[in-house]
This record gives structure tokens, sequence and C-alpha cells, in this order.
């Protein structure tokens, strides 16, 4: 049964996906059976995921010094589960590094030079998300700069900048300590909604994924429905 809804900024909301979702992003991979195909299609995927080459320590890294030992492994490790696991390794560096949503801040920056439009946009979603005016530094901040140099650039999908601007309002509510816990039968249908929106996309293949805050407060939602 769900208990009385609690008021959550959408950034801390967000905030609470991305941390929930990240303890179920564990994948366990052989690298005893990671050769040089193996070790290249672990990099690929992981670059993709991060939007840069994956740094020294990571998954991805630690592959390619495998593969050095045995390039032709005897057995080799599956590729979709390789896939998975530099997936879940990339969430981890990027979180590491405080870029949330793998490389969604540094993506914006390679979208576009900010005009007015986008610079608007992004800052009207981040200041609703955070409850307050986005700060120096922030994805929203950055965008007013650089509106400033070209204002009249071309607008981006308004679900992209959307996204971006959530995401970055979960960073620094994290970053903050802004975000109050997040308990599953304290959310509406709608504050459920936006924790699965972000779940899904960091936790990807494995968005159904049970006992998840996404899962759990769909569940609580369905037991009120019923009552």
């Amino acid at each position: 049964m769900a208990t009385e809804t609690v008021t959550h900024t959408q950034a801390g909301l967000a905030a609470a996906a991305v941390k929930d979702a990240m303890k179920h992003l564990s994948v366990n991979i052989d690298l005893n059976k990671v050769g040089e195909r193996e070790a290249r299609k672990l990099m690929s995927a992981e670059h993709k995921a991060l939007g840069y080459r994956p740094p020294p320590g990571s998954l991805a890294a630690a592959a390619q010094s495998a593969a050095a030992k045995h390039p032709n492994p005897p057995e080799a490790e599956d590729i979709d589960l390789l896939k998975k696991a530099a997936v879940a390794d990339a969430s981890k560096v990027s979180q590491e590094r405080g870029a949330w949503r793998f490389h969604q801040r540094d993506c914006c920056s390679r979208w576009f030079k900010h005009g007015r439009t986008n610079a608007k946009l992004i800052m009207s979603e981040e200041h609703k998300a955070l409850g307050f005016r986005p700060p120096p530094g922030s994805l929203a901040a950055d965008a007013q700069s650089a509106a400033a140099k070209h204002p009249d650039a071309a607008g981006v999908d308004a679900a992209k900048l959307k996204e971006a601007a959530l995401m970055d309002a979960a960073r620094i509510a994290e970053q903050r300590d802004l975000a109050i816990p997040v308990r599953s039968n304290s959310l509406d249908k709608k504050q459920t909604k936006v924790v699965q929106s972000i779940e899904q996309k960091v936790l990807s293949s494995d968005a159904s994924l049970k006992d998840t805050l996404a899962s759990n407060a769909q569940s609580a939602n369905d037991s009120t429905t019923i009552e």
C-alpha cells in the first residue's frame, strides 16, 4: 500500500534514480576468456557509451592488457555479455568523473554552438528541476555563455536538451547533497515515470531488472490502483 506522497524535486528524483540504477550495474566477465577480438569489441562498446576513449583503470583497458597475454584464448567470452559489461563500466567511470548519464554534457557541447533558443530552454528546464537558478559550472550556465558568442545558432531537438538539463540538475543535486531519501512507496504516478525514464536510460538493456526503485514504485502504484 502506498504511503503519503512526498514532495521531491525532479533533480532529486533523477539523482536517486541514477544512484539506484548504479547498484544494479554489475556484469562479471572472465578476462582469461578475452582475446584481441573480444578486447576490440569491449573497447568499442565502452568508447561509444562514454563518448571518449576509456581511461586507464577501465574495464576496456584491463581487457586490452589481458588480451596481450592471450590474443587467441581457447574459449572466448560471450560478445553480448562483453557489451553489457562495457556499458556498466562506462556508467561507473562516468559517475566517478561526475559526468552522469555517460557523456551527456560533453555530447551537448558537440551538439551545438548554443544559441539563445537552446540556452533559454536549458536554463528553464534545469531551473525547474533544481528549484533554484542553475549555478556557475552548470550546463545551463555554460549554454548561456556560449549563446553570447553565437546567439543565432540553430536549435537542437528539445527532448535531448531537456534530458541533458535534467541529468545535469541531478549531478548538482547529488554534489550538493540536496536529494532527500526516496522511498518507492512514496512516489506518485508522475514521479514514478521520471524515475523509470532515468533508470531505463542508465540500465539500457537491463531496464527490466526487478527490485529497482522504479519497479518497486510501479508495484506500489499498481497495488494502490487495485485497492
